[in-house]
């Protein structure tokens, strides 16, 4: 719930001694990018709130920024309209999106494997994909690896290993 998530980041908040952390919590399809404007100008109005780093789960259930026009050049709306809100906000905007269905079954998802409109990778400034196998699952290993990073030359055979302790 909202609560806890807040509760939550309070406390840990409180163990790496961290400074400001906002949480806002909406129901699917009720918030879009001009939403989430408005409410970092509230923050910053009344509490001079101004975020380095804005994380947005899954903006492809996002309210599309404008109604009427066929689903994925919705899609292609939200995606431009985050490329904007990390520019007018000079901060790190990250979020998460699903691979096609093709992907499920990858060792590594790539390029080829983006959900609903190849146009995301435009509007990104680096896209990385999360990768694990059962195996590595089981041992609490998770590879990220890049599928897009602009402006550089990167290699996307490479996989840096992260171990986890949910």
């Amino acid at each position: 719930t909202a609560r806890e998530a807040y509760k939550n980041s309070q406390s840990y908040n409180r163990k790496i001694r961290a400074g400001d952390f906002k949480l806002a919590t909406y129901p699917n399809s009720t918030l879009n990018v001009d939403g989430m404007k408005r409410q970092l100008a509230t923050w910053e109005r009344t509490e001079g709130f101004i975020p380095d780093v804005i994380l947005a789960d899954y903006p492809d259930i996002f309210a599309p920024e404008r109604s009427g026009i066929e689903f994925r050049h919705q899609q292609n709306e939200t995606w431009k309209a985050l490329r904007g809100l990390s520019q007018e906000q000079h901060a790190c905007v990250i979020v998460a999106t699903q691979a096609s269905a093709s992907a499920y079954g990858k060792e590594n998802v790539g390029r080829e494997d983006y959900s609903e409109d190849k146009r995301k990778y435009a509007h990104v400034t680096a896209m990385y994909s999360l990768n694990q196998t059962a195996e590595e699952k089981a041992k609490g290993i998770i590879r990220v690896a890049p599928i897009m990073v602009r402006e550089d030359d990167f290699n996307t055979n490479y996989n840096v290993h992260v171990l986890q302790c949910l």
